[in-house]
């Protein structure tokens, strides 16, 4: 399902720059397409061209030579400006031709205002009485169960997408990160004021997800429920599967994604989907458990009622009902990514009391079981050859690891880094280092998936792609925000592990291709960066801070985006998972709050522009 394409021409085509900014002291590059020898760097704040009806020209403040870089996605030329640390707005310039980057800042808060953004988004994201100057109240009347078809009430939640859907294992995202953002960034970067006394609005707005999920859980059994409207069979062919790349719902269809009259036992009720999904269990485990916690002193009931939930959910995810489990292999508790979530899940419950150390130390121990220390990371499942692949879990068994390894001490803390320092070594840096981009392709392969996609070569005998296959019999040819803003989250993590200003570099790097340093000079954000493209978000419409799910590949691993209006699902269509990994890795990456030498504004001694 290829998109529409076509890189930025012109002027602003060749010369690409995150479009945010830096933090002052963070490492800063340009990467041009072609060949070219050197770049200058403009003060945007000071005007050199003072002529009527010139074009301004502005101040250069330093040059650069570009060293050539020969790539998957073609010619390059990458120079370094990380000596420009005064902050300011910029722009990177081609001596000769004119070609100019887009304006970017230099402030340790060029990353302060996005999770604000994010915030505002999920607001209006909502689902259920809820209604604004923008939309009224949907869904008042989710849903009707898939097995008996009673109404049940499951209204309330986010939007997963662009979409109307409600899915268990992503739709809740959103609160694990407002958590994070609770707990580790300064209040300043949102100017927000605080509600009442130790209550913030990312806990306002995650209590609305959160208290959804509690209506999701079977109260006759603790089993999560797996979605509500997640769409029928129609898509169905043979030699597909519901599962694809450790992600369900890979052959549903659009049947259920439409609005409703939002009147119980009308008739138009969406229905709810009684079965098991393994990653939806663990995750809401993690996700209610560290509810728990967080909530403890400001909403006592509320938060031992997400224990219990968390509590209930954590047995019923060890010993589930095989009548629940179709579309469900048996051996899922074999899966990394099912593993990755259960040690967090089993982390998460003992942080609040609920579940002993030995429970935490047992999960790590599994998990590390599925490690490849020849491949130099982790096998799809215990037991195979086929590397792991995930399109939204992608570095799922890093961040759990890395945050057991944190709460850790002695051997388990030992093996944990000693893993984590070989799987940097060698699996990411080696593939970091294919592209001037340093994104991390989307996996590797034992040997082709599909026919008539390109499949490029690696070491011992593996083959790598950066996207996802075209060709393949599942036809879902995703694209890969959700997997590169994971990358940014393990990063950030191992970074603060390992004490690797590298791990730390790379995490900007994920997020910088998806904030405009990319081969089509796109953000990916609505309403920040630049070149935004327009999203497939059929019932909500284009709002600021939705994420587009980001490029998917051609057969020949290369990346596309719809830049022409289309509205392809599959690189344009909001997506709460980027969104989501995206505020977990800032909340760890954002810089601390600064003095105002490190900020924007007037400075004494500074020229007037």
């Amino acid at each position: 399902m290829a998109s529409p394409s076509k890189p930025a021409a012109g002027r602003l085509g060749r010369v690409l720059v995150n479009h945010l900014g830096f933090p002052c002291s963070a490492g800063k590059e340009v990467i041009v397409r072609g060949e070219h020898d050197g770049f200058i760097v403009q003060d945007m704040g000071i005007v050199t061209t003072a002529v009527m009806g010139a074009h301004e020209d502005f101040q250069p403040i330093m040059t650069g030579a570009l060293r050539r870089v020969e790539s998957p996605f073609g010619v390059f030329s990458v120079g370094d400006f990380s000596s420009l640390t005064a902050p300011g707005i910029y722009r990177v310039v081609l001596p000769g031709t004119g070609e100019h980057s887009y304006q970017f800042a230099v402030t340790d808060g060029a990353f302060s205002w996005l999770p604000a953004m994010f915030l505002g988004f999920m607001h209006n994201w909502r689902s259920g009485r809820f209604e604004n100057a923008w939309r009224g109240p949907s869904h008042l009347d989710d849903a009707r169960r898939t097995d008996n078809g009673v109404e049940v009430d499951v209204v309330g939640g986010w939007y997963d997408a662009g979409d109307l859907r409600k899915w268990m294992v992503h739709s809740n995202l959103p609160a694990l990160a407002m958590m994070d953002a609770h707990e580790r960034l300064p209040w300043q970067y949102t100017e927000w004021e605080r509600v009442d006394k130790g209550w913030s609005p990312w806990l306002l707005e995650a209590r609305w997800g959160l208290d959804f999920m509690l209506k999701m859980q079977d109260p006759a059994t603790g089993m999560f429920y797996e979605d509500v409207a997640g769409g029928g069979s129609a898509r169905f062919r043979k030699g597909m599967s519901w599962w694809c790349e450790n992600h369900a719902g890979c052959y549903a269809d659009n049947t259920e994604n439409h609005f409703t009259d939002n009147v119980p036992g009308s008739g138009d009720e969406r229905p709810l989907r009684v079965q098991y999904n393994p990653l939806g269990q663990f995750t809401s485990v993690a996700i209610l458990a560290r509810a728990a916690g967080a909530y403890a002193e400001l909403d006592p009931a509320r938060a031992l009622g997400f224990g219990n939930a968390a509590e209930r959910g954590w047995r019923l995810g060890l010993a589930p009902d095989a009548v629940n489990a179709a579309g469900t292999a048996d051996d899922f508790e074999m899966w990394t990514s099912v593993r990755a979530w259960r040690t967090l899940a089993a982390l998460e419950l003992h942080r609040c009391g609920r579940l002993p150390w030995a429970d935490v130390d047992r999960g790590a121990r599994e998990l590390l079981g599925n490690f490849d220390p020849r491949l130099g990371f982790w096998v799809n499942r215990t037991g195979g050859a086929e590397p792991y692949r995930g399109i939204l879990h992608s570095a799922q068994p890093l961040i759990a690891l890395a945050q057991v390894a944190l709460a850790a001490d002695g051997a388990l803390r030992e093996e944990i880094e000693g893993v984590l320092r070989r799987c940097l070594e060698a699996y990411v840096m080696p593939l970091s280092a294919l592209s001037p981009f340093g994104i991390l392709p989307f996996g590797l392969y034992r040997e082709p998936a599909s026919k008539g996609d390109l499949y490029r070569p690696w070491r011992d005998g593996y083959l790598l792609r950066f996207f996802m296959p075209v060709h393949h019999v599942q036809r879902i040819n995703h694209g890969l925000g959700g997997h590169w803003s994971s990358w940014a989250h393990a990063l950030a993590l191992a970074g603060r592990l390992l004490g690797d200003p590298r791990c730390t570099e790379l995490a900007w790097r994920q997020l910088h291709w998806l904030l405009g340093c990319n081969t089509h000079n796109s953000c990916l954000v609505s309403g920040a960066g630049y070149n935004n493209p327009m999203p497939h978000s059929r019932f909500l419409g284009t709002y600021p801070g939705g994420f587009c799910n980001g490029f998917n590949g051609s057969a020949d691993d290369q990346p596309l985006l719809d830049l022409e209006g289309n509205a392809q699902w599959n690189s344009v269509e909001y997506w709460v998972t980027p969104l989501s990994n995206t505020l977990m890795a800032l909340a760890l990456l954002n810089p601390p709050r600064s003095d105002a030498s490190r900020k924007l504004g007037w400075r004494p001694g500074s020229p007037k522009g």
